[in-house]
């Protein structure tokens, strides 16, 4: 009954999930379509607070292999962050389970503090685990979500450019 998903980062910042119906009800073209989810950029009580302070400036979902009808998703922020959201439920969009009050992991390359996310890419199969980062100042970051604690390796190219855009041509490309 859906067309489909729809992952957003609005200009604000804000990462939204849509869920677009089959039948569009009859409405205002802003009306159609309200957020299934808005991520919880922060966690509550978190501090210090300026630590949480971020703005979502990409995003990239994927399936969790290993929990069927749950997802993760991953929002690049500035000073070289990207926050991981794991949704789970079984089915439908509104049978999501125990909604995140906030991300549930928080990836830093801490010696590229100053630079933006600006793409995200998760590896296709085998390797579902792996994301990879394009930063603001040209460098590419590896990480294993699940050991974020540091990335698995940093490619620093001799230019500089931003990257805008990464796509995986197999698992090992």
């Amino acid at each position: 009954d859906r067309l489909g998903l729809l992952l957003a980062v609005l200009g604000d910042g804000e990462l939204r999930l849509y869920s677009l119906s089959v039948d569009l009800p009859e409405a205002p073209l802003f009306a159609r379509f309200a957020p299934a989810w808005t991520a919880p950029v922060s966690m509550p009580g978190a501090m210090p607070t300026e630590a949480w302070d971020r703005r979502v400036c990409c995003a990239a979902a994927r399936a969790d292999p290993h929990s069927p009808g749950s997802c993760l998703l991953a929002g690049g922020c500035d000073r070289s962050v990207v926050l991981l959201w794991h949704l789970k439920g079984e089915g439908d969009l509104e049978d999501i389970e125990d909604l995140p009050l906030g991300p549930t992991s928080m990836l830093q390359a801490n010696l590229l503090e100053s630079q933006t996310v600006l793409s995200l890419a998760w590896c296709p199969d085998p390797e579902p685990h792996l994301l990879l980062a394009g930063l603001s100042g040209g460098f590419l970051v590896l990480w294993d979500v699940r050991a974020p604690s540091a990335p698995l390796c940093s490619y620093y190219p001799q230019m500089r450019s931003p990257i805008p855009c990464i796509v995986w041509l197999n698992p090992f490309t």
